[in-house]
Protein backbone atom coordinates (compact mmCIF):
# COMPACT_ATOMS: atom_id res chain seq x y z
CA UNK A 1 0.00 0.00 0.00
CA UNK A 2 1.00 3.61 -0.34
CA UNK A 3 0.77 4.15 3.41
CA UNK A 4 2.77 1.12 4.53
CA UNK A 5 5.11 -0.24 1.88
CA UNK A 6 6.37 -3.78 2.37
CA UNK A 7 9.48 -5.01 0.66
CA UNK A 8 9.83 -8.53 -0.59
CA UNK A 9 13.59 -8.96 0.01
CA UNK A 10 16.37 -7.72 2.25
CA UNK A 11 19.35 -5.62 1.36
CA UNK A 12 22.59 -5.75 3.34
CA UNK A 13 25.16 -3.00 3.15
CA UNK A 14 28.74 -3.58 4.36
CA UNK A 15 30.89 -0.67 5.40
CA UNK A 16 34.62 -1.17 5.86
CA UNK A 17 36.71 1.50 7.51
CA UNK A 18 40.46 1.52 7.22
CA UNK A 19 42.26 1.72 10.56
CA UNK A 20 43.66 5.21 10.59
CA UNK A 21 45.70 4.81 13.77
CA UNK A 22 48.06 1.97 14.62
CA UNK A 23 47.41 0.39 18.00
CA UNK A 24 50.23 0.36 20.55
CA UNK A 25 51.82 -3.00 21.17
CA UNK A 26 53.23 -4.45 24.38
CA UNK A 27 56.56 -6.25 23.89
CA UNK A 28 58.77 -8.37 26.15
CA UNK A 29 62.54 -8.71 26.44
CA UNK A 30 62.33 -11.94 24.44
CA UNK A 31 61.13 -10.05 21.33
CA UNK A 32 63.95 -7.51 21.23
CA UNK A 33 67.11 -8.01 19.16
CA UNK A 34 69.07 -5.70 21.47
CA UNK A 35 68.47 -8.31 24.21
CA UNK A 36 68.87 -11.41 21.99
CA UNK A 37 71.01 -13.40 24.46
CA UNK A 38 68.16 -13.40 27.01
CA UNK A 39 66.37 -16.06 24.94
CA UNK A 40 69.04 -18.53 26.06
CA UNK A 41 67.95 -17.98 29.67
CA UNK A 42 64.21 -18.72 29.97
CA UNK A 43 64.23 -18.57 33.78
CA UNK A 44 65.64 -16.04 36.18
CA UNK A 45 68.49 -17.25 38.39
CA UNK A 46 67.70 -17.10 42.11
CA UNK A 47 71.11 -15.88 43.30
CA UNK A 48 70.78 -12.25 42.15
CA UNK A 49 69.55 -9.81 44.86
CA UNK A 50 68.39 -6.96 42.66
CA UNK A 51 66.82 -4.89 45.42
CA UNK A 52 70.38 -4.00 46.52
CA UNK A 53 71.60 -2.88 43.09
CA UNK A 54 71.82 0.92 42.66
CA UNK A 55 69.76 2.47 39.86
CA UNK A 56 72.89 3.95 38.27
CA UNK A 57 74.36 0.47 37.83
CA UNK A 58 71.20 -0.77 36.10
CA UNK A 59 71.34 2.27 33.82
CA UNK A 60 75.04 1.67 33.00
CA UNK A 61 74.28 -1.99 32.39
CA UNK A 62 71.44 -1.25 29.94
CA UNK A 63 73.63 1.33 28.16
CA UNK A 64 76.37 -1.28 27.68
CA UNK A 65 73.97 -3.92 26.37
CA UNK A 66 72.33 -1.48 23.93
CA UNK A 67 75.61 0.16 22.91
CA UNK A 68 74.82 3.70 24.07
CA UNK A 69 78.10 5.55 24.82
CA UNK A 70 76.74 8.83 26.21
CA UNK A 71 75.95 9.82 29.79
CA UNK A 72 72.49 10.82 31.03
CA UNK A 73 72.37 12.83 34.25
CA UNK A 74 69.46 12.30 36.63
CA UNK A 75 67.41 15.28 37.77
CA UNK A 76 63.97 15.70 39.34
CA UNK A 77 61.76 16.50 36.33
CA UNK A 78 63.42 14.26 33.75
CA UNK A 79 61.29 12.57 31.11
CA UNK A 80 63.33 9.38 31.20
CA UNK A 81 66.40 7.80 32.79
CA UNK A 82 67.86 6.47 29.56
CA UNK A 83 67.19 7.63 26.01
CA UNK A 84 68.87 6.01 23.01
CA UNK A 85 68.51 5.71 19.25
CA UNK A 86 70.73 2.62 19.17
CA UNK A 87 68.04 0.15 20.22
CA UNK A 88 67.71 -2.83 17.85
CA UNK A 89 64.12 -3.93 17.38
CA UNK A 90 62.48 -5.81 14.50
CA UNK A 91 65.43 -5.42 12.18
CA UNK A 92 66.07 -1.68 12.67
CA UNK A 93 67.60 0.82 15.00
CA UNK A 94 64.86 2.55 16.95
CA UNK A 95 64.61 5.21 19.61
CA UNK A 96 63.83 3.92 23.08
CA UNK A 97 63.19 5.59 26.44
CA UNK A 98 63.49 3.88 29.82
CA UNK A 99 62.18 4.74 33.28
CA UNK A 100 64.33 2.87 35.81
CA UNK A 101 63.27 2.43 39.42
CA UNK A 102 66.13 1.43 41.72
CA UNK A 103 66.67 0.19 45.23
CA UNK A 104 65.16 3.33 46.78
CA UNK A 105 61.77 1.90 45.77
CA UNK A 106 60.54 -1.21 47.58
CA UNK A 107 57.59 -3.57 47.33
CA UNK A 108 55.52 -4.04 44.18
CA UNK A 109 55.86 -1.11 41.77
CA UNK A 110 52.60 0.85 41.50
CA UNK A 111 51.80 4.13 39.69
CA UNK A 112 51.97 5.94 43.05
CA UNK A 113 55.70 5.10 43.22
CA UNK A 114 56.37 6.45 39.73
CA UNK A 115 57.59 9.98 40.44
CA UNK A 116 56.78 12.43 43.20
CA UNK A 117 53.36 13.13 41.68
CA UNK A 118 52.80 9.68 40.16
CA UNK A 119 53.36 11.19 36.71
CA UNK A 120 56.56 9.46 35.62
CA UNK A 121 54.86 7.23 33.04
CA UNK A 122 53.19 10.27 31.47
CA UNK A 123 56.55 12.05 31.29
CA UNK A 124 58.21 8.92 29.89
CA UNK A 125 55.72 8.66 27.07
CA UNK A 126 56.10 12.34 26.23
CA UNK A 127 59.64 11.50 25.03
CA UNK A 128 60.17 11.39 21.27
CA UNK A 129 60.67 7.63 21.05
CA UNK A 130 59.02 4.55 19.59
CA UNK A 131 59.71 2.14 22.45
CA UNK A 132 59.07 2.81 26.13
CA UNK A 133 60.09 0.64 29.08
CA UNK A 134 59.63 0.64 32.82
CA UNK A 135 62.46 -1.26 34.55
CA UNK A 136 62.18 -2.44 38.16
CA UNK A 137 64.03 -4.92 40.37
CA UNK A 138 60.93 -6.72 41.65
CA UNK A 139 57.21 -7.24 40.93
CA UNK A 140 55.42 -4.69 38.75
CA UNK A 141 51.72 -4.16 39.47
CA UNK A 142 49.15 -4.65 36.71
CA UNK A 143 48.23 -0.96 37.00
CA UNK A 144 51.65 -0.03 35.55
CA UNK A 145 50.92 -2.11 32.43
CA UNK A 146 47.49 -0.49 32.15
CA UNK A 147 48.86 3.03 32.57
CA UNK A 148 51.58 2.38 29.97
CA UNK A 149 48.93 1.17 27.52
CA UNK A 150 46.68 4.19 28.17
CA UNK A 151 49.50 6.66 27.51
CA UNK A 152 50.67 4.62 24.50
CA UNK A 153 47.15 4.83 23.05
CA UNK A 154 47.32 8.61 23.41
CA UNK A 155 50.62 8.71 21.50
CA UNK A 156 49.23 6.39 18.82
CA UNK A 157 46.37 8.84 18.17
CA UNK A 158 48.99 11.15 16.67
CA UNK A 159 49.78 8.51 14.05
CA UNK A 160 52.85 7.22 15.88
CA UNK A 161 53.80 3.54 15.99
CA UNK A 162 54.27 2.84 19.71
CA UNK A 163 55.72 -0.15 21.56
CA UNK A 164 55.93 -0.43 25.32
CA UNK A 165 56.99 -2.97 27.90
CA UNK A 166 57.88 -3.77 31.47
CA UNK A 167 61.17 -5.30 32.56
CA UNK A 168 60.36 -6.66 36.01
CA UNK A 169 62.72 -8.35 38.45
CA UNK A 170 62.66 -11.77 36.80
CA UNK A 171 63.30 -10.36 33.30
CA UNK A 172 65.99 -8.05 34.66
CA UNK A 173 67.67 -11.04 36.35
CA UNK A 174 67.54 -12.94 33.04
CA UNK A 175 69.14 -9.97 31.26
CA UNK A 176 71.88 -9.73 33.88
CA UNK A 177 72.54 -13.46 33.64
CA UNK A 178 72.65 -13.29 29.82
CA UNK A 179 74.94 -10.24 29.81
CA UNK A 180 77.02 -10.98 32.92
CA UNK A 181 80.21 -9.30 31.67
CA UNK A 182 78.30 -6.06 30.90
CA UNK A 183 76.76 -6.15 34.38
CA UNK A 184 80.19 -6.61 36.02
CA UNK A 185 81.58 -3.74 33.93
CA UNK A 186 78.64 -1.51 34.94
CA UNK A 187 79.77 -1.76 38.57
CA UNK A 188 83.05 -0.04 37.64
CA UNK A 189 81.38 2.84 35.85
Amino acid sequence: TKQEPRGTGTTTYGITLARSQPLPEEVTVDEIEAFAKVRLHPRAPNAIRLNRVPEIRIKRFLKRVVGEPYEFKDWGGEKNDLYTNKFLFRGSRRTAAFAIKGRATSGPLTPKKMGKNGDQIGRLLSSEAQLFFVVYHSKVDQAIHEQLRAYALGRALGGNRVFYGVIDGSDLARLIHAYASEFRAAARG
